[in-house]
């Protein structure tokens, strides 16, 4: 991991530090500090490198190294330096281009790849979709990002020739590059821990609630539900969510199984979070970028739907949309995924799932549920009681500060001290070391390897960084590759689904309570069949 100049980190939040009085102790945030002005919601590139520096997969002999991890934390600048939750301003481009110019020309380790066994994360709405066309030199590295979306971008070009004002967001992003699939990397976005986690359906799996819908015996009110923002889909047609909020909105928030409900970003009433616990399915669709709608769902035991605009129901903004660690997580398994084409036809489609069949998607979601999810680091007992009493427990809210007994009781920190070495980082290097095998198989099959040498990027990937403008040819080829890398990626997820009619044998288990009690529940399912 390299350790970068503090002006390219820390110091990108020193703006809203001021503003905010962060470090007073008479301050408006009470002495907060530096990793706490920012949005949680965008903030795993902190927790990633918090993670990191503590690891055991951390080397510090660069020689040894089999990745490297560049600690950009662009989060902290979001607003201040307009690293954007949207798209960034030409000026934030140029401080990553001088991060890469201080990684290339100190070291050498970039320049052995061109940066193919590098890593960055873009915590943004977009992801990183900008920055490969802004800065072609960082075609080859590996991008960590929210938003696994491809659009189909040789047919885009021509389109663009015939209509160059056309309402495509691929198009609005000059020089747009899609999420590479096989190659980048889809990472789950940050949660407050204390909102969410110590409400999951799973921290307490044998509780009645989480033994009925594991059983399949759960009767529901709603057969889908979604509440959450659709007049933006309204005024910013198909850009905003790929039509898809006001789609289902339009046709079917006037069914009495449906509870879809307009909210403008407000905090959900009681009723709504009501409404969620007794619905079968969840829409989660995602927004201006990424989504965080699929993972609540999951906590919460209810059954994700991921509707995306294919190519055939939009030309300019149809495409496809990757899951947070698709190549270890089994989304297939444990969601709905229709295109927009679908929706007049969506509620006939969950009726169609059968009690038994949804009951099998939430035991997987049971299994599955810790590795997308960054949890905590909570000290022991003894440790949390002699911190609590140095400090004044409402100035230090967990997870910046000490889980209390209202955020998180005791039964609730000994289960995420038993997720921590299962959770979206122990995935994340999962993901890394399964590349890393395959790296070195391919490496092995093409030739005899002289001492240690820098092995080929994963799937036959380019290592060069691309020119612009790209030719017919080069598009077309590049296209052939994502698309073959698609076909594979697509393969695997029906071997993975078909998985799950044995759990025992799933490859992705988590050896939690949840689990476990899924693995229960599903024996004595066959057994009532």
């Amino acid at each position: 991991m390299y350790e970068l100049p503090a002006p390219f980190t820390s110091w990108l939040a020193l703006p809203h530090v001021r503003a905010s009085g962060c470090g007073e102790r008479g301050g408006p945030r009470g002495g907060a500090c530096w990793w706490q002005v920012t949005d949680p919601m965008y903030s795993a590139d902190v927790q990633l490198l918090q993670r990191l520096l503590r690891s055991p997969h951390r080397t510090l002999d660069p020689e040894q190294a089999d990745f490297f991890y560049v600690p950009l934390m662009l989060s902290l600048g979001f607003m201040t330096h307009r690293f954007g939750i949207y798209l960034p301003s030409a000026t934030s481009a140029q401080i990553i281009d001088a991060v890469v110019a201080q990684v290339k020309f100190t070291l050498p380790y970039w320049n052995r790849t061109n940066g193919a066994d590098h890593l960055m994360t873009f915590t943004g709405d977009d992801g990183s979709t900008w920055l490969r066309g802004r800065s072609p030199q960082l075609e080859p590295t590996i991008f960590l990002t929210h938003y696994g979306f491809q659009c189909n971008d040789a047919k885009l070009r021509d389109l663009w020739k015939q209509r160059p004002s056309a309402p495509s967001k691929c198009v609005q992003q000059v020089g747009f590059r899609p999420h590479r699939s096989g190659h980048d990397i889809v990472l789950p976005p940050l949660h407050r821990p204390h909102d969410l986690l110590p409400a999951s359906l799973w921290m307490e799996p044998s509780q009645p609630e989480a033994t009925a819908r594991l059983s399949g015996t759960r009767e529901y009110k709603y057969l889908l539900y979604f509440v959450g923002k659709v007049n933006r889909s309204k005024r910013e047609g198909d850009i905003y969510s790929g039509g898809v909020r006001q789609r289902v909105y339009d046709q079917h928030a006037h069914r009495p199984d449906f509870y879809v409900r307009w909210s403008n970003g407000g905090k959900f009433a009681r009723e709504d979070a009501a409404a969620m616990s007794d619905s079968k399915f969840c829409l989660a669709p995602y927004g201006t970028g990424f989504g965080m709608r699929e993972f609540d769902s999951l906590l919460l035991g209810c059954v994700p739907v991921l509707i995306t605009p294919s190519w055939e129901d939009d030309e300019w903004n149809g495409g496809t949309m990757e899951g947070a660690f698709a190549e270890v997580v089994p989304w297939s398994a444990i969601a709905i995924k229709l295109t927009r084409g679908q929706i007049p036809q969506l509620p006939a489609i969950l009726e169609s799932v059968s009690a038994q069949a949804h009951a099998a998607m939430v035991r997987a979601a049971a299994c599955v549920w810790p590795r997308l999810f960054w949890t905590p680091t909570v000290p022991a007992e003894p440790t949390i009681a002699t911190l609590l009493a140095r400090v004044k427990v409402e100035k230090w809210r967990w997870p910046f500060g000490l889980p209390t007994d209202q955020d998180c009781g005791e039964g609730c920190r000994d289960a995420l001290r038993q997720l921590a070495s299962h959770d979206a980082f122990a995935t994340l290097m999962s993901v890394l070391e399964k590349r890393l095998r395959r790296r070195w198989s391919e490496a092995a099959s093409t030739s005899s390897l002289q001492g240690r040498m820098s092995p080929p990027p994963p799937d036959g990937l380019m290592v060069q960084p691309t020119k612009l403008p790209l030719s017919t040819a080069e598009i077309e080829r590049l296209l052939a590759e994502e698309a073959r890398m698609a076909e594979v990626a697509g393969r695997l997820e029906i071997a993975w689904a078909n998985s799950t009619r044995d759990l025992r044998r799933a490859p992705w288990l988590t050896p939690a309570a949840s689990c476990l009690r899924a693995l229960e529940m599903e024996v004595q399912a066959k057994r009532s069949v």
